[in-house]
């Protein structure tokens, strides 16, 4: 019995080590850029048909499969940095410098060395805090529910923000496609009315990306606070 316990062990040890390193691959390529270069993607190709460009593709299918997994994954890298820089400069900002001195003075947590990072109270000092608080959460609780859900947080809001700025693309797309740079362009009326929509779901999409971003402040907040004074 001893032996087969042992034996049963091993197995559960290697199958979790298996896990974890499949893990680790899935978070080295982070999916949620898919999400957004897939949507990104889908805006360069609508153009692409829309020019009557040659659509012969001279290589093996494999080849052909690769080369849109590649395509896709660097859409939605370009996607994110496009996005977060969008929404550094719509919402992000104003929501970090609130949140945190809010955050940071309800749960007392206004330390002689975090009123040291804040110094005059500008957003450099206010970014500097919120990223040594990560650091203390991360180098404290790597493994508690509360980082899980920072990292949650992480990417739903990196997939908003790409997807917010692949929405914004895919209206230039419609927007460039009712002029006669094109073959066959669209009516006027459906492509404007198309890219306002899709204009209006590209803030949406930043919006909630900022909101997701506040739930990441005030996580850290309150993870540290919890670590400092625990309620119960």
């Amino acid at each position: 019995m001893a032996e087969e316990k042992g034996v049963a062990q091993e197995a559960a040890q290697g199958l979790r080590s298996i896990f974890e390193r499949i893990g680790e691959f899935f978070h080295l390529f982070d999916l949620s850029f898919f999400v957004s270069g897939f949507v990104l993607f889908g805006a360069l190709v609508f153009l692409y048909l829309k020019l009557h460009l040659p659509r012969a593709f001279p290589f093996p299918n494999w080849v052909a499969v690769v080369t849109l997994i590649i395509g896709v994954y660097v859409c939605g890298l370009l996607a994110f940095a496009g996005g977060r820089l969008l929404n550094g400069k719509l919402f992000r900002r104003p929501v970090l410098h609130r949140t945190l001195i809010e955050a940071i003075e309800l749960h007392d947590l206004d330390s002689v060395a975090v009123k040291a990072y804040l110094g005059d109270g500008s957003i450099r000092r206010v970014w500097r805090l919120y990223i040594r608080m990560w650091a203390e959460v991360a180098h404290r609780q790597p493994t508690s529910i509360a980082y899980h859900h920072l990292s949650r947080y992480w990417v739903m809001a990196a997939t908003y923000d790409g997807v917010g700025f692949a929405l914004f693309v895919w209206a230039i797309a419609l927007i460039t496609s009712q002029f006669a740079v094109v073959p066959a362009p669209l009516s006027p009326w459906l492509a404007n009315i198309g890219a306002a929509l899709l204009v209006g779901a590209g803030i949406l999409a930043l919006q909630r990306g900022a909101a997701y971003y506040e739930y990441q402040v005030e996580e850290v907040v309150a993870e540290l606070a919890t670590i400092k004074s625990p309620l119960l």
